[in-house]
């Protein structure tokens, strides 16, 4: 009987380990989901190697102001500001962490983003204004 038992208390820690382990993989595969450029009227979101960077068109004259981790929570992206380019932390410098919905589009190639948490009115507005367009990275 105790060895039933043990036997099956090892299954279960088995299962458990699997489940765990998938889950792990599955959210670093979604981050990649993510890889490449968005754009909209010289505003640019670069994903790169689990990094946001955020700014301006350098061809347009715009500079990079923000880089970013960010983590995945289902529709859910959080973001955690990690360094701001001189200039850019007097707007949202107070409010370094900060929570979207986000959605792919992949047949539109376009990015949305609805606020749940970011008080920085510029970077939300940013943000938020209306779809960004995909461009793939170059390799």
């Amino acid at each position: 009987m105790n060895t039933r038992k043990s036997i099956l208390a090892l299954l279960a820690v088995m299962l458990i380990l699997a489940l765990v382990t998938a889950g792990c993989q599955s959210s670093q595969s979604r981050k990649g989901l993510l890889e490449g450029e968005y754009s909209r009227n010289g505003f640019l979101l670069t994903v790169e190697q689990g990094r946001f960077s955020i700014g301006g068109k350098e061809d347009e004259g715009g500079s990079q102001c923000e880089v970013c981790s960010y983590t995945l929570d289902g529709d859910k992206i959080i973001f955690n500001t990690e360094k701001f380019s001189d200039g850019c932390e007097p707007y949202c410098g107070k409010y370094p962490t900060y929570t979207y919905q986000w959605s792919f589009d992949a047949g539109a190639g376009q990015l949305t983003l609805k606020a749940i948490e970011d008080p920085c009115d510029p970077r939300l507005t940013d943000f938020t204004l209306m779809p960004l367009a995909y461009n793939q990275l170059a390799k």
